[in-house]
C-alpha cells in the first residue's frame, strides 16, 4: 500500500492571530503547514525552501497588494493553486487579484467548514483548469483531496466505508484500492456535521460509539455484524434497531 502523506499548504497572512489559527485549523483538518509568513520575501524564500501543494495568500500584506503579486509569482512559476484571503476588497483590488487566477476565494472570519470547502473547490478547479471568481460559495464539495505518494488523489464522500474515532483523531476508511486510511484531527460529531455533503449524511449512520457506517457498502447482517467486501464492523445493541429501519428490514 502507498504512503499516505499530508498536502502541504502555506499561508501567507500578516496578522499573526489569524495566521496561527489557520494554520491550528489546517492541522486539524489533517494538513500540513509550514510556519506563516508575513510578507512577501518570507513566502518567496518559503516557497524556495519547501514544495507546497496549495497556499492561502492575504491579499492585503501591510496595507499593500503584495499578497496579488506573490499570486501572480506561484502563477508563472510555481504553478501551484492558490487561495486569496480577504475580509474586504475595493474593485479595483478584487480585479486585480482575478487577473492571477486565482483558484478559490475565502473571506474572513475563517470557520473550518469553509476553509475545508475552500480547499477542495481550488483543487478542483486547479485540476480542471478553471479560475474562482470573487462571488464563489463555499459549498460542500461532493468531494475532497488526499496526496498519496506524490499524488494528490480526488475522493467522493460516497467512497468512504466508514468513520472512525480514535484517541485524539477520526480517520475515514476509503474503499479504494491502495488509498489509506485518512486522518482528521476533530471529533466524530464535527465531521458528520460539518464536513460530509448534506445530501449525503443520511448514507452515514451510528453503528457504535465510535463508528458511523456507509449502508451503501452492506452485503450483509450477521448477527451483531455488517459484513462487507472490506471487512466487518460491530454493531452496537443500542444501534442495531435504527440501522435495521434505515435498511427497511423490519
Amino acid at each position: 500500500m502507498e504512503k499516505l502523506d499530508k498536502i502541504n499548504i502555506l499561508i501567507v497572512e500578516d496578522d499573526l492571530i489569524i495566521a496561527e489559527n489557520l494554520k491550528e485549523v489546517l492541522q486539524d483538518l489533517g494538513y500540513a503547514v509550514a510556519e506563516p509568513c508575513t510578507c512577501m520575501d518570507e513566502a518567496l524564500t518559503s516557497m524556495k525552501i519547501e514544495n507546497f501543494d496549495l497556499a492561502i495568500l492575504d491579499i492585503n500584506l501591510k496595507g499593500k497588494d503584495e499578497g496579488i503579486t506573490i499570486g501572480e509569482k506561484i502563477r508563472s512559476e510555481y504553478k501551484i493553486p492558490f487561495i486569496f484571503l480577504t475580509a474586504f476588497a475595493d474593485p479595483k483590488t478584487i480585479a486585480a487579484a482575478a487577473e492571477t487566477k486565482p483558484s478559490a476565494y475565502l473571506v474572513k472570519p475563517v470557520s473550518s467548514l469553509n476553509l475545508f470547502a475552500s480547499i477542495q473547490i481550488a483543487l478542483q478547479n486547479f485540476r480542471n483548469n478553471q479560475e474562482a471568481t470573487p462571488q464563489t460559495k463555499n459549498e460542500r464539495e461532493k468531494d475532497f483531496f488526499i496526496k498519496v505518494g506524490n499524488k494528490i488523489s480526488k475522493i467522493n464522500w460516497e467512497e468512504v466505508i466508514c468513520i472512525n474515532a480514535g484517541k485524539n483523531y477520526v480517520t475515514l476508511q476509503i474503499g479504494k484500492e491502495h488509498i489509506p486510511d485518512y486522518p482528521i484531527r476533530s471529533s466524530l460529531l464535527n465531521v458528520i456535521t460539518d464536513l460530509i455533503p448534506l445530501e449525503l449524511k443520511e448514507c452515514f449512520i451510528q453503528i457504535n460509539r465510535s463508528q458511523y457506517f456507509n449502508i451503501k457498502f452492506v452485503n450483509e447482517i450477521i448477527k451483531e455484524s455488517i459484513i462487507t467486501s472490506f471487512g466487518n464492523f460491530e454493531i452496537g445493541e443500542k444501534y442495531k434497531k435504527d440501522l435495521m429501519v434505515k435498511l427497511n428490514i423490519i
